[in-house]
């Protein structure tokens, strides 16, 4: 059962780019997986979805990341690699106005009883 052979052969961990690809992807996985996990873990605990509602309520990501990729793939074919200012000043404002939506929409407006329960020392300052 045990093989000698290792799938990956070792000696390629001693190029630098590919050790430093390597590591970098791991650390990317890590991070992606972070962000998924939190995520659940905020909509189940703090918004209080059921775990099939937070599963749902998460869809909209992946599904809008593949519209985009494909958008930016034909942009990128057209346009080439080299950032025009145009189309960065554009993109620079989009991100901008997408960020700023997106922190509109997950701010929690907590009820005035929440305050007490998630901050205990906020009634003792005032």
């Amino acid at each position: 059962m045990g093989g000698a052979a290792p799938v990956l052969p070792l000696g390629l961990f001693r190029a630098r780019s590919f050790c430093v690809a390597s590591i970098a992807g791991v650390v990317y996985g890590i991070a992606s997986g972070s962000i998924l996990f939190v995520n659940v873990f905020f909509l189940t605990q703090i918004w209080h979805y059921s775990p099939s509602k937070a599963g749902f309520s998460m869809i909209p990501g992946p599904v809008v990341a593949t519209f985009v990729a494909l958008f930016v793939g034909r942009v990128g074919s057209k346009y080439g690699r080299r950032p025009r200012k145009e189309l960065v000043q554009k993109r620079d404002a989009l991100v901008a106005k997408l960020r700023e939506e997106a922190r509109n929409a997950t701010r929690t407006h907590p009820k005035p009883d929440d305050k007490t329960e998630t901050m205990p020392d906020l009634e003792r300052h005032r």
